[in-house]
Order: structure tokens, then C-alpha cells, then sequence
């Protein structure tokens, strides 16, 4: 149920987390619908486990401060 929350939007009009339903819907170009969507639960259950694991809240970037914060780690 959270997984399939997070690709419908709320009373706004907005997605809870934006990137696990632009995750979702790049997903179900290439694969079916409940498949896309079992894609977004194990994401989720990663954020889940990461944030229980290092004692920190949870922080979303989007994809393009993903990608910059992953390859400043990488050339140091």
C-alpha cells in the first residue's frame, strides 16, 4: 500500500516522494504494471532499511543531485 501510494497523487496534485513515481513511470515503459510497481516497493523497502541502518532521516535528492553527490564520492 505505501508503494502504490507513492505513485498517486494526493489532494494537491503532487507525488508524496516525486522520484519513486518518476522511478515508476520510466519502469513501466519497458515493463509491465505490477512489475514496475514491485520495482518501486523493493526501492522503497531500501530507503527504509538505509535509514534504520545509518540513524538519519530521510532526505530525498533528485536524480541529478544523486548523480553529482555519486561522482564526487567516486573521484575522492
Amino acid at each position: 500500500m505505501a508503494a502504490l501510494s507513492t505513485i498517486k497523487k494526493n489532494s494537491k496534485g503532487e507525488y508524496p516522494i516525486p522520484t519513486l513515481a518518476d522511478y515508476y513511470f520510466e519502469k513501466i515503459k519497458y515493463k509491465p504494471k505490477k512489475a514496475a510497481l514491485i520495482a518501486v516497493m523493493h526501492k522503497l523497502v531500501n530507503y527504509i532499511f538505509a535509514v534504520l541502518r545509518d540513524q538519519q532521516p530521510f532526505v530525498e535528492y533528485s536524480k541529478e543531485q544523486h548523480m553529482s553527490k555519486y561522482s564526487s564520492r567516486k573521484a575522492s
